[in-house]
């Protein structure tokens, strides 16, 4: 029953902890290793009070280690004026400003918000504020109470340039703008950079909910129902309450966030705008982007071309200055100019940009046939530098006759993606296809239409880009279960012309029995495989390769690299791709880079021996890596049978060997490298198959028992009767798939009766 005043200092510079209790120092500790946050995805914001017990006041949070001095003056209650306080008042108009008004929180759009114990909101109350926005056609919050996933509550924040709030009155009614029971403004009032003063009012006894904007209602309708919440003790402010740094994120300013458990009237609102209104909206505050772009003076001119052939590329471009990273906003829609967090924007074959002086470091990389570039330098005030960024090719892929790509890539979000679509929007198609090509694409599909309703494409010699669905083709399927039957699913694909690739596989869900019933009837040709599950298929004779379904989004952050498939092609386009997939020659890769033959056939090739004596065969085996290669196994039937290691790391090799076979066998090629900054170290071709004489791939039951399995898993799911799923009709397949697993230890298969699986 005693009021403290508590102060807790960091003094990064002296790597010195002070604590202070009523302005008297008690406690100095010194520390060695830098202090960072403890990032948890959930708990990015500043909590007041969290498990405390009593009353708090005065709560102050400075970016800097104030004075004893400063501390002793707060502390009697004649404090000295901050240097940060007159900056900001160089920055507003003439108007005299109190130094207690010169504040407001500034929220990044990522990972900040504040986190209040929740008020009993239900019936009646008010909610208002003052916003200044960066980027306002991001789904915002502004002050949320909420909880569960999708959220039940209230939601009152921006949309589209638009004021909208949502609210829950039953458990059934979550809250986003496309669902629960929303208001929304009729026009785009809200703009960036610009002072508005919002406010939502909510009442039962008045049989309303109303919107204001400036003081002036915008937009009413009529509401009956308490609010309704499952629970929850805290509101936020910027951010979804139970993701506050996954969802809703607001970027920019707010402050006099007012909370009232009554419905103001309008003229009270009025009124409490027109009171704050002269003061906040001269306000010039500037955004911490905004006071990096003032202190960039320099300019870099860039140029990226193939260092061989001098030919303009597109790659991915990391400046950083000092101890933060700088962003071409013109091909980049997600970073912070000026960040301490990593960030990376797209030069297509040149860039400009400003940035301040300092040691200049610049990165660029381009997939995986391409090194890594690296360059430093210092820039004086205002100095102007031309860089030219010449990326050296390890090996085109191409001009042997394998393309990367990948697919399911999507070029516009749904999910959390969602938030990022105005971003992607703003700058373009163009941007995704260029943004492809820097990750070193040379093929993409993409499952969703741009900018929420047209499908777009592109179509050059070296690169192409398709929607799955506009084609009909290479649709891909994750986590196939709910409502999804894999083995309808893939015929009613072909029907249409198409190619299927399955991925997401994995053992806790339900797609290992779904692809155990169309692997067994000959649906499956192409999947994002498990290696032990792939190995236990081929060795019961069931012909399958490897591809690459990332379910990437273009509109997050760019990786540094993501996986890839190659593909065997002699000219790059749709139907060559598809022909790849049907004759099985792929590889799958995350850096390394690999070419296999045997007797001069390629990845995916059938080899017809005689049979009447043991064969010797030539394999040839040629690899590349960024970083060095480590060694290289070829796989025959599951096993590693012969094994090259490399202590001098080679960046590229060619292994030539003579092996001797006597059965029906497949064989693959496994290849490890060193893992960098922008490559990964591992690659796995697709089998060549070995058909010797007549004879069959030799069965083992616990393989075949193995996949009986995963089928009767499956039963029991559909036991449940599912939604969206023809039990009957699966059952059957089933049933089916079963008979033909049971029968391979009296009639195993071999390569003489293949079937081609897309008819």
């Amino acid at each position: 029953n005693k009021w403290y005043l508590f102060t807790f200092c960091n003094d990064f510079l002296k790597k010195k902890i002070i604590i202070y209790l009523d302005a008297k120092l008690i406690k100095e500790i010194n520390y060695e290793k830098e202090i960072k946050p403890f990032s948890v995805w959930d708990y990015n914001g500043i909590k007041l009070g969290n498990g405390f017990n009593g009353l708090l006041d005065e709560v102050r949070i400075y970016s800097r280690c104030l004075t004893k001095k400063e501390i002793v003056s707060h502390f009697i209650g004649k404090e000295i004026e901050p240097p940060f306080i007159e900056e900001i008042k160089k920055k507003l108009s003439k108007q005299h400003i109190k130094r207690e008004e010169a504040w407001a929180l500034e929220f990044n759009g990522k990972n900040t918000y504040v986190s209040i114990p929740a008020p009993n909101l239900t019936e009646e109350f008010t909610l208002s504020a003052w916003i200044k926005p960066d980027i306002p056609f991001l789904d915002s919050s502004i002050i949320e109470q909420s909880t569960g996933n999708p959220p039940i509550g209230i939601r009152f924040g921006i949309n589209d340039r638009r004021l909208f709030a949502a609210f829950s009155t039953d458990k059934n009614r979550r809250i986003p703008v496309s669902a629960g029971r929303s208001i929304i403004s009729d026009n785009a009032v809200i703009k960036k950079g610009s002072w508005s003063y919002v406010a939502l009012t909510y009442s039962i006894k008045n049989k309303k909910a109303s919107l204001y904007f400036n003081g002036i209602r915008i937009k009413e309708i009529p509401v009956e129902k308490p609010i309704y919440y499952a629970g929850g003790k805290y509101m936020t402010i910027s951010g979804c309450t139970p993701f506050p740094t996954m969802y809703g994120q607001f970027k920019g300013f707010i402050r006099n966030v007012k909370i009232y458990q009554k419905s103001l009237t309008d003229e009270e609102i009025l009124n409490d705008y027109i009171k704050s209104a002269s003061i906040i909206r001269n306000m010039k505050f500037l955004t911490e982007e905004e006071r990096e772009e003032e202190k960039s003076n320099c300019l870099i001119e860039g140029k990226i071309i193939d260092e061989e052939t001098g030919k303009p590329l597109e790659a991915q471009i990391y400046i950083k200055v000092n101890d933060k990273y700088y962003i071409s906003k013109e091909n980049c829609y997600w970073g912070r100019f000026g960040s301490r967090k990593e960030s990376c924007f797209v030069g297509v074959g040149s860039f400009k940009l400003k940035i301040p002086s300092g040691k200049v470091e610049i990165k660029a990389t381009r997939g995986f046939e391409y090194f890594p570039f690296k360059e430093t330098f210092k820039l004086k005030n205002r100095e102007e530098k031309k860089v030219v960024i010449k990326l050296k090719r390890l090996v085109d892929m191409p001009s042997l006759c394998w393309w990367s790509g990948a697919h399911h890539e999507h070029s516009w979000g749904h999910g959390k993606g969602v938030l990022y679509n105005k971003f992607a929007s703003s700058l373009g198609w163009k941007y995704y296809s260029d943004a492809q090509k820097a990750m070193g694409f040379n093929y993409v599909s993409h499952p969703a239409p741009w900018d929420g309703g047209d499908f777009k494409s592109t179509w050059t010699d070296r690169f192409i880009c398709w929607p799955t669905v506009e084609n009909q083709v290479c649709n891909i399927y994750k986590g196939v279960g709910g409502g999804r039957d894999l083995v309808a699913r893939m015929e009613n694909l072909v029907k249409r012309g198409g190619h299927g690739l399955v991925q997401g596989y994995g053992e806790d869900n339900l797609q290992p029995g779904q692809v155990a019933i169309a692997m067994a009837l000959d649906k499956i040709d192409a999947w994002r495989v498990n290696e032990k599950d792939w190995f236990k298929y081929l060795n019961l004779g069931f012909k399958s390769c490897i591809g690459q379904g990332s379910d990437y989004y273009f509109t997050y952050p760019l990786r540094k690299y993501i996986p890839q498939e190659y593909a065997r092609m002699d000219k790059l386009n749709w139907e060559n791709m598809i022909e790849a997939y049907k004759k099985h020659a792929t590889f799958w890769t995350n850096g390394p880079l690999v070419i296999f033959k045997i007797n001069g056939k390629d990845i995916g090739d059938n080899i017809i021996l005689p049979g009447d004596k043991e064969e010797t065969l030539k394999f040839s085996i040629s690899g590349w890596h960024i970083y060095g290669l480590d060694k290289i196994e070829l796989i025959k039937n599951g096993n590693v049978v012969k094994r090259f290691s490399y202590s001098d790391k080679p960046k590229k090799i060619k292994e030539e060997f003579k092996l001797k076979v006597n059965d029906t066998c497949w064989f693959l090629v496994k290849v490890y490298g060193e893992k960098g900054e922008f490559a990964g170290n591992y690659a796995i071709t697709s089998p060549i198959y070995i058909q010797f004489g007549k004879n069959p791939m030799k069965a083992k039951k616990e393989d075949i028992e193995h996949f009986i399995s995963y089928i009767e898993k499956y039963r029991k799911y559909l036991e449940k009767n599912p939604g969206g799923h023809n039990k009957e009709k699966e059952n059957k397949d089933a049933d089916k798939a079963e008979e033909i697993y049971k029968s391979l230890l009296e009639k195993p298969r071999t390569y003489l009766d293949d079937k081609p699986i897309l008819r």
